[in-house]
Formats: C-alpha cells, structure tokens, sequence
C-alpha cells in the first residue's frame, strides 16, 4: 500500500516532467502573428511596470502587421494579456541568465512558458481522471498530451495554453468538489483565469458556474469570490488601457466578427480535412462515444458530465459562428483546443467494464497511433508552406475541404522536414 501511495504521488510529477522534456525537444518554436506581442508585454512588464510596448518598434513587435493595436498614442496587444502575466516569472529568471529580451531567444523562452503550462493542464486532466476512472488516467492524458493539438499550441505563446491549463485545473476541482465540496470555490477562480487567458473561455465558464449554482448552491458566493480578483483585473486594464469596460484590442471585429455560418464552422472545425477534428485526433471519436454513453445510461451521467458535455458543444457551435473559425496560420483545430481537457475527460466512458479489449482495442490504438502521428508531423514540417500556397480566406472556404490539397497530405508530400532550427529536404 506505502508503494502504491509513493507511486500515485510521483507519477504526475513524472508525468509533467516528461511532457515538459518532449515538448521542448525539437527545439524549435511554431509560432505565428498571433505569437509575437506575448513575450513583449512580458518583457515590458518586467522592464516598464505596465503593459505599453511603445518601446518597441513596429517590426520587432509585430512582423505580422495584426496582433498589436494603438490606442490613445500607447501600442498595445490586440490579445489578452494574462498569458504574457503567467510567463514574467519564467521570463524573469531567464533575463537574469541570458539574453532572453532579443529574439530569437525571447520566442524560444515563450515557447518554454507555453509547454509548462500545456504540461500542468495534461496533469490536471490526469488528476481529474483518477478520480473517476483511475485505470484510464494516464492514457487519457498521453492522449490528450500527444494525440491532440494540444501537443503543437504548446510550442508557442498563445492564448490557449494558459486558457487549457486553467480550464483543466477548473474540471480537476470540480471533479474533486463531487465529494470534497472544499475544492468547489477554487475552480471560480480558475474558471476566471482560463477567461482572462482568452476571452471566448466565457462561454466555458458561464455553464460551469451556473453548474455550481444548481450543485453547489451553498458555495456559490465562495465560488464567485475567488473569481472576483481577476474580474477586478480585467476591468481596470480594460478601463485604463481601452477606455471601456468592454473594450478590447479587437475593437469592432468583437462584434463584427460574428459572421460565418455557424452550421458550416462546425462541421468545418468537427471534419473538414484542412482542420477538423476528427481528421487531426481520430482517436478522440471515443471521447464522443463516451459523451453518449453518459447520457443513454442515466446512472451514468452524474450533473456535472451533462454540463461539461453542454459547454463544450456551444463553445464548439459558437466558434463556428467567428469569422476566422479556422484559426488562420496554424496546425489542426487550433480554436477549439482549449476544450480538449473536457473531451478527453469522456474518453474512459467509451468503454464499459470488460469492453476494452478484441477489436476496440485495436481500433482504439490503430486511431491513437494515427492521432500521434499527424500531431508530430506538424511538429516536424509545419513553416506556414501550406497557408501561403492554399489559403484563400474567409471568404472562399473550399480549401479547407479539399483532401488532395489538405494541410496533412500536403506536408507529407513535401517532404520538408525540420530537425531543431535546420530544414532537411528528402
């Protein structure tokens, strides 16, 4: 028993540590326009006390010409800035041993901030599971670690790594709150700071506290006190900064960008070769077997699965609503990512007691095996080849249904490999 104990408090420590090794191995950063104004806003932060990149030039800042805005003579992140907040103490150490202000070290260090965090959130889900289906919970996180696109958002500094380490951390207490009712009100403040991270993680958060409210009624107010800090946060920054409570970096796209057919978005993000799904984490069509099985066997589907499975589909369905659904330059389902911890957490339901085992398991491990794969092909050969040859816009979407052309096919028959920094042609 003293062994097991040992074993079940190492392991998720092992775990984040080799993720955190596996991540960083290849030694490259897969970043794109998104990624540039991140490590700046730390480095202010650092440098300055606040969150101005005006000591920045325009091509330092933002060689891609779309991630930093002005506003009253200040240039500023059209992004949020909480993920540029996680990574100051990373970067701070970083600064006191190198020079991690110049490029290309200081993508290479924001790089290292999004692995830990990706890393962390792999562990909560792992943490998550235990508790319900304790057999299953490191294969559900090597899942969701390598057989998602989780693996290739955590080589740069975007928004979602903070946003799925806090909405993993959110479904851990949660989960844990079912019977230690103490853990509810922490997961308001996560929940909070998943928002913070990336704004559509609203949605998320919405469902979730009404979950709490209907659940937990007794420790909601506990439960919006945690929260409350980073709401107190959010609207000073976007008050001083924007001269709005609801201004953003966006500006008018917030409300303009709400226009592509929500019905083809979807389907889009769920199976269209260029993005989907189901095309880029085939194995994760267990964890939607498992979203059914939960709710065809009521003793199953304890209240909180139900609202996990509601939130995910109308943060899914709402993302195909915003114009830019497929999330630009990127690999796979990029602007859905940030839900894969709540789908992952249904992958052990596919399966009944007994059942895992003959052709389910092979079927199982045939779509792991090619989950994996397509995750470390765009770790190896993404360079923005495909977007630059294929992407036609928003407004003539056929390029993301083309399978010829698709973005796994095309690399693969490129032949373009990158070891570290050194493209190698086959």
């Amino acid at each position: 028993m003293l062994i097991q104990n040992v074993r079940a408090e190492r392991e998720p420590l092992l775990l984040f540590l080799g993720l955190l090794l596996a991540y960083n191995v290849n030694l490259r950063v897969l970043h794109t326009g998104d990624c540039f104004a991140a490590p700046h806003v730390t480095l202010s932060l650092l440098s300055s006390g606040n969150f101005e990149l005006n000591e920045y030039s325009w091509e330092d800042v933002d060689p891609a010409h779309y991630g930093v805005v002005e506003v009253g003579g200040r240039k500023l992140s059209k992004y949020p800035v909480m993920s540029s907040v996680l990574a100051a103490p990373i970067f701070f150490v970083a600064l006191g041993v190198s020079n991690a202000h110049k490029a290309p070290l200081i993508y290479y260090v924001a790089k290292f901030c999004a692995t830990v965090f990706v890393s962390l959130s792999v562990v909560f889900l792992y943490l998550a599971v235990r508790r319900v289906r304790s057999e299953w919970a490191l294969t559900t996180a090597l899942v969701y670690g390598f057989g998602t696109c989780a693996w290739t958002v955590s080589q740069a500094l975007w928004q979602h790594p903070g946003s799925m380490m806090f909405l993993a951390l959110a479904l851990y207490l949660l989960v844990r709150g079912e019977k230690e009712v103490r853990f509810v009100p922490p997961a308001g403040g996560a929940l909070a700071m998943a928002v913070a991270c990336r704004y559509f993680d609203i949605v998320s958060a919405l469902f979730l506290s009404v979950f709490v409210l209907h659940r937990h009624r007794g420790q909601f107010l506990r439960f919006a006190a945690w929260g409350a800090p980073v709401g107190v946060f959010l609207a000073a920054y976007h008050e001083f900064y924007f001269g709005s409570l609801f201004g953003t970096g966006y500006g008018h796209e917030a409300a303009s960008g709400w226009s592509n057919p929500m019905l083809a978005g979807f389907l889009g993000l769920m199976i269209s070769p260029g993005v989907g799904l189901l095309f880029y984490s085939p194995v994760l069509l267990f964890a939607f077997v498992g979203m059914a099985r939960t709710l065809v066997q009521p003793a199953a589907a304890g209240l909180l699965l139900r609202y996990l499975i509601v939130a995910f589909f109308v943060s899914f369905l709402l993302m195909g609503k915003w114009w830019c659904w497929y999330g630009g330059v990127c690999w796979g389902y990029r602007m859905i990512v940030d839900f894969m911890p709540f789908l992952g957490f249904f992958l052990p339901f596919a399966f009944g007691e007994g059942e895992y085992r003959g052709w389910l398991k092979w079927a199982f491990l045939v779509l792991l095996c090619l989950s994996v794969a397509v995750q470390l092909l765009g770790i190896l050969t993404f360079d923005h080849s495909w977007h630059m040859a294929f992407d036609r816009g928003k407004d003539d979407q056929s390029w993301l249904w083309s399978l010829r052309d698709c973005q796994i096919v095309d690399y693969v028959r490129r032949n373009v490999w990158y070891v570290g920094p050194y493209r190698v042609d086959l």
